[in-house]
Parts: C-alpha cells; sequence; structure tokens
C-alpha cells in the first residue's frame, strides 16, 4: 500500500521491446518502498539525449537494442553520464558479462526472466541511496563543512576553468578578491570560538547576498576568502565587488546577544595572459591584501608585480633573520633619556641592532615587522629583554647615581600574551640582579587593545612586583584615555610626531601640552621622544615636560660609548650641550 510521503523516483527505461517494458512497469507499480514516474525510449541515442535533460534518477537498461548489443551498451551511456546509477535488465544470463558490468561501474545486473517485485526495488532504493550518498561525499569534498561555501579545491577548480576560457577567448577577464578579517582572534579570544564559527557562517550568508551571480565565493580557510569575478569588461568589475564587500561588513552581525563588528583588507589580482597557475593568482592577490592590511585595514589593493618583488624581499629577510637568531647576529644599542630641567642622564632604552653579514648595521625598521609576524619576536625579544637587564645593571655598579639608572624595553605583544611572562621577567631580573623598579617595559596602544583583559592582568601582576610600565607611540592608537583611567601607567612617551609638528600655534603643540597637563593631573611621568632640534628641546623644557630622548641628546650607541659618556669622556657630553641652551 502506498502512502503520499513516499518519494518519488523518475526512471528512464531503454528498452525496445513492448511486452518487456509492461511487464517492467507492473513489476514497479505495487512498491512499497517508493513511488515511480517511468519514462520509456526504444533506442540507446535517445536515453542518452534524454539524460542530457536532467531530471532522471535511475537508469534501467536493456543490453539488446535496436543501435547497440552487450556491455559496449553501458560504456557508452555511462561515458556520457557517469553520475547516473544504472541498472542492467537483460535477457543474456551471463555470470562473465554481469560481473564486467558491475565492475565497470553498474549498479546491478538483473536477469529479465528471474524478475521479481522485491528484488527491483531493492535495487533500485539501493542505487538512490548510492546516488545520494556518492552526492554528499562530493559535496563534502568541494564544500567547507562550516559554512557551506566552495573550499580551496572547488575554488581551484573554477580558477581552472576560468583560465581554460581566458585562453579559448583572450578578450575575458575576470579576477581573484582574497581578503581576510581584520582582528579576528580577538574576537575568539574575547568572545569565544563558538561565536567565532558563528560569525563565520552569518558572514557567508551576507557574502552570498553580495557577490554576482555567476562568481564564486569560497572559504580558504580560517577567516580567509575568495571571491572568482568573472566576466569582467575591466578591472572596475572587481573594484566594484571589493567596495560592495568592505559596505556590506559595515552593518553589526547579531550572534547570541553580542552584535559584532568587522572589517576585513582584501587582495585584488587580475588577470593576464602571462598568468596560467591559479596559486599563482591567489598567491599575488594574498600579496595585495597584505599590502591592504599594512596600509591600514578595511581597505582594498590591487596587485601588482612590484608586490611580488617586495614579497620575494621579505621571504628573504625572513630566511635570514632565523638565521641569525641561531647565529646569535645581534647586538644592542643604548640611547639615554634624560631630564630636561637638568643635565642628566636617568636611563636608556635598550635597542637591537642586527648585525647583517653582508649588509652591515640594520636597524629595528629593517627586521622588527617581519619578525612580529613570523613570530621570531618572542625569543629575539627575551634575548633583549636580558641583555639590557644584564647591561643596565653592570652600570649601576659602575656609575653609582640616585636614583639608579633604569632600563626601558620594548616588549612585543606576542611576549606579553605567553602565560609565563610574569615569571620569565622575575626570572632575568634575579638572574641579572637588578631591582624589578629599575627596569621599564613599553608596550603600544595596540598591544593592549588586542589583548586587553589578558595583557593588564599580566601588568597589574608586573606593577605589583616594581617593574615600571610605560605606553609607547601615546597618542596614535586607539583608546589612550579609557585605558590611562581603567590602569595607572609610570609612564608615557609623546609619539615623535607631535615633537617633529610642535611649533607654537600648531596641533601638535595643542596636543602636546593636552597630554602634559593629562599626565600631571593622573601623576604619570612623561618622555617626549624624537627630540631632533633645540628648539623642541626648549620648548618642552618650558612646557614642564620632565623627560626627553632623541638624536639632539644622543644617537643609540654601543656600551663602549654610552661608558664613555657616563663617565664623562664623550668630547660632546649631554651636560654641555643642555647647560649652552
Amino acid at each position: 500500500m502506498t502512502t503520499t510521503n513516499q518519494p518519488e523516483v523518475t526512471l528512464l527505461l531503454i528498452e525496445d521491446s513492448p511486452d518487456d517494458a509492461a511487464m517492467i512497469r507492473e513489476v514497479l507499480k505495487e512498491s512499497p518502498r517508493f513511488r515511480s514516474s517511468v519514462e520509456h525510449v526504444f533506442r540507446l541515442e535517445k536515453g542518452i539525449e534524454r539524460l542530457t535533460e536532467g531530471g532522471i534518477d535511475v537508469v534501467l537498461l536493456d543490453f539488446s537494442l535496436p543501435d547497440s548489443f552487450g556491455i559496449d551498451t553501458f560504456r557508452r551511456l555511462h561515458h556520457a553520464h557517469p553520475e547516473i546509477p544504472v541498472i542492467v535488465l537483460t535477457s543474456l544470463d551471463d555470470d562473465q558479462l554481469a560481473l564486467q558490468a558491475v565492475s565497470e561501474g553498474a549498479q546491478d545486473y538483473l536477469v529479465k526472466k528471474d524478475l521479481e517485485q522485491r528484488l527491483l526495488t531493492r535495487s533500485i532504493r539501493y542505487a538512490i541511496e548510492r546516488n545520494r550518498a556518492e552526492q554528499q561525499l562530493l559535496h563534502n569534498a568541494f564544500h567547507d563543512a562550516l559554512t557551506g561555501l566552495a573550499n580551496r579545491a572547488l575554488f581551484g577548480d573554477r580558477l581552472d576553468m576560468a583560465m581554460a576560457g581566458a585562453r579559448r577567448r583572450p578578450t575575458g577577464q575576470f579576477a581573484v578578491l582574497f581578503f581576510d578579517l581584520d582582528r579576528f582572534k580577538n574576537i575568539n579570544d574575547s568572545l569565544g570560538h563558538n561565536v567565532g564559527d558563528q560569525l563565520l557562517v552569518a558572514l557567508a550568508r551576507r557574502l552570498e547576498t553580495i557577490i554576482r551571480p555567476g562568481d564564486t565565493v569560497a572559504r580558504i580557510g580560517g577567516d580567509e576568502f575568495a571571491v572568482l569575478v568573472n566576466d569582467m569588461d575591466d578591472v572596475a568589475d572587481a573594484i566594484q565587488v571589493a567596495e560592495r564587500i568592505l559596505e556590506g561588513f559595515k552593518a553589526p552581525f547579531p550572534i547570541e546577544s553580542n552584535e559584532v563588528f568587522v572589517s576585513a583588507s582584501i587582495g585584488i589580482a587580475v588577470h593576464n595572459q602571462d598568468t596560467t597557475d591559479p596559486d599563482a593568482m591567489l598567491r599575488d592577490a594574498d600579496i595585495a591584501m597584505y599590502r591592504a592590511k599594512a596600509s591600514g585595514k578595511a581597505r582594498y589593493e590591487i596587485f601588482d608585480p612590484e608586490m611580488h618583488a617586495s614579497a620575494v624581499a621579505l621571504l628573504k629577510i625572513e630566511t635570514e633573520l632565523r638565521k641569525a637568531v641561531d647565529r646569535s647576529e645581534f647586538i644592542m644599542h643604548y640611547q639615554p633619556i634624560v631630564a630636561l630641567k637638568e643635565p642628566k642622564i636617568l636611563g636608556f632604552e635598550g635597542l637591537v641592532r642586527w648585525q647583517h653579514p653582508e649588509r652591515g648595521m640594520v636597524a629595528p625598521a629593517g627586521f622588527i615587522t617581519v619578525a612580529e609576524e613570523t613570530g621570531l619576536i618572542v625569543p629575539l625579544g627575551w634575548w633583549v629583554m636580558e641583555q639590557s637587564c644584564r647591561q643596565i645593571r653592570e652600570w649601576q655598579l659602575r656609575f653609582p647615581m640616585n636614583p639608579p639608572l633604569f632600563i626601558s624595553v620594548n616588549v612585543s605583544g606576542r611576549i606579553f600574551v605567553d602565560n609565563q611572562v610574569v615569571e620569565g621577567i622575575l626570572d632575568i631580573l634575579g638572574r641579572t640582579g637588578l631591582p624589578p623598579e629599575s627596569l621599564r617595559l613599553e608596550v603600544t596602544e595596540n598591544v593592549i587593545l588586542e589583548h586587553s583583559e589578558e595583557v593588564m592582568t599580566k601588568m597589574q601582576q608586573l606593577r605589583a612586583m616594581g617593574v615600571q610600565l610605560s605606553i609607547d607611540d601615546f597618542g596614535t592608537g586607539y583608546s589612550s584615555l579609557s585605558y590611562l583611567q581603567r590602569f595607572q601607567y609610570d609612564t608615557l612617551k609623546i609619539d615623535r610626531s607631535f615633537i617633529s609638528g610642535m611649533q607654537v600655534g600648531t596641533d601638535s603643540q595643542a596636543i602636546v601640552e593636552t597630554i602634559l597637563a593629562l599626565a600631571s593631573t593622573l601623576g604619570i611621568g612623561v618622555i617626549a621622544e624624537g627630540i631632533e632640534t633645540v628648539e623642541q628641546m626648549v620648548r618642552l623644557r618650558d612646557l614642564d615636560c620632565p623627560q626627553g630622548q632623541g638624536f639632539w641628546f644622543a644617537r643609540p650607541a654601543d656600551p663602549m660609548m654610552i661608558e664613555a659618556m657616563l663617565s664623562g669622556d664623550s668630547p660632546t657630553s649631554i651636560s654641555s650641550r643642555m647647560m649652552a641652551n
């Protein structure tokens, strides 16, 4: 007895005998498993044509047809439509032929004289369940499990097809957009990975409403996505898609009880006839994305060959940098931090230099960014901290002052998220004998913003033990005032960009005055960095800025030169320069 909720199966019967066709229809009529709709053709050629139109679930194939006979009948059909399951229904009772047909891909081989409803029904049902399992496996192989978008494999296939089409039609243009989410790690760290996953799913659904019909959007991995923009008139079409993505991400994503805001950095690579490798196009778009991220995030950049040359150069630096860490090719230089009201050195900032075997002395600007991106900043940062602490302790003993000289060290956010950072710093202080209050750790506002609670807890622990804490590049970050209110820092450094533009009546002058007033109210020390002229030094001193550092006092120097400065043997002492002004 049939029911209305039984699945309906569309069968194509390729059979030249009307009597056999009628018999098969009769056998299928009372199936308890499914309702069948049978279409009937008499020739193999007509069957192949019908399959091309689609909508057929299973083929019932006779081996003896007017236009084909035997195993070749199956081979021709299977070659034309390998995705359709085929059940052979034949009068040829031949075990060898049956084995051959099944081994080449037939779902089953049934002899007409032995045919019964249960046997045929079971064979059709198994064929359908096998076609669906294979479809699911195929879907899983080419789609992202979390978002349901195309995955890297399917995107690569679509990109291959686009390149093949461009070779046939050179005027056709297409582009690859590659992007990831800005500060996605912060969302995972603060709201949890479950919220992060829900965000990726919601973002995928929004992307599907943004891209054009015929284009492909894929999740490449993590928070990385790619879009294949097909059938372009020119690069403006790709730019338009990128701008729609950026605009579409401005609205918040409601996730559980949160409104999550995200932005993306997008790289665009436009196909040219010289590009034949899909991976190369993805690489170029990836390079352009990193340029967009470095240029301020939430924007797009179009790839050009100079970007690739720059990426190759960065890779060379990374390789050399890894060797440099192993070979101990780094040395320390120190720059004095001075009191502006009296000619006195108070301490130093420790600055690492790379003694490159070919390029000579390399300043931090030439390798710190790469060290951050590769994680090499962690072993390098710990080495810098220990060397700086050991050196300043030696100078404290050789050049006693009141208060003792302090050392200021920049600390990467990658070090501060280490669970053992507090223990590591205390271990260095113990091994070098440096009092905690003589160590000043400098962190940028961005480090605090991206790892706020985690970093703040560790900073509070260190400060409770006597270690001094300082905000570097103050005024250039995002949340200066809110974090000053939440946590009592010992000092802040006014960024050099404000010092260099500080003339009477300028915005920079007003900002410096405001920072000094704020710090005074909160009881926080101030260091003005980047002082390069006597006019800047005098103006800051007149504004009651307590401390400063910069080229006007002294450039970063090796320990031997610093010792000459501390002993008074330097031909251009800081004291004499300041006394003259």
